[in-house]
């Protein structure tokens, strides 16, 4: 038997503890946060042409999401699924395989909420201007 068989035996007969279930749990989460991200960089090229004829000033927020390549918003929470994937596989530790975990989930809801806020904030402003006027 190979080492990887041998491994993969262990990993598999050990019974599962509550670290390993809350850590797959939330390992599908970001893999589902991970798609999401996917989508964004066609959602910010579909919104790029209406803020240019805004002729105004963005707020930096939607600047800095405007000018971030379109890789980065997948890169980082594939990065972060497959970093957490692997602790699970690999840690002894139940404190690790929940704490990576989620601490990687917040940080791919906060890049998803950065780039809501950085889209959404102008057109609300927008918004309240056409109706105060």
């Amino acid at each position: 038997m190979t080492d990887a068989e041998s491994a993969a035996v262990e990993f598999f007969d050990r019974p599962a503890t509550l670290g390993d279930v809350l850590g797959w749990i939330l390992v599908f989460q970001l893999a589902t946060l991970t798609f999401i991200a996917s989508r964004i960089p066609s959602a910010i090229e579909k919104f790029k042409p209406m803020f240019d004829s805004l002729r105004g000033e963005l707020p930096s927020v939607t600047k800095w999401v405007l000018g971030t390549p379109g890789f980065i918003w997948l890169l980082v929470p594939l990065a972060l699924t497959a970093t957490a994937m692997w602790l699970l596989v690999k840690s002894r530790n139940g404190m690790v395989k929940v704490v990576f975990p989620a601490c990687a989930y917040f940080v791919a809801l906060a890049m998803i909420g950065l780039v809501i806020l950085g889209i959404f904030y102008p057109i609300l402003q927008l918004q309240s201007a056409v109706r105060g006027s």
